[in-house]
């Protein structure tokens, strides 16, 4: 069992699936989400965690190559 890193099993499995032309978007509660697009929901609580502390557990555990805010 893991002890370190993304323990959430689907953000890990994906973190380990992810290819080169892949595209991740991390939003927070309301972002609309087509049906046929993979969804993992991280949310224990309002705001926790932020998409900020999504991105930096992401950082430490694979290369990002951009990101992009709108």
């Amino acid at each position: 069992m893991k002890k370190k890193g993304i323990l959430h099993p689907e953000l890990a499995y994906m973190v380990a699936n992810v290819g080169h032309t892949d595209y991740i978007v991390v939003a927070d509660k309301g972002y609309p989400v087509p049906k046929q697009v993979e969804r993992i929901n991280v949310g224990l609580t309002d705001n926790i965690p932020t998409v900020l502390d999504v991105l930096q557990a992401l950082a430490e555990e694979m290369n990002i190559d951009r990101i992009v805010i709108t």
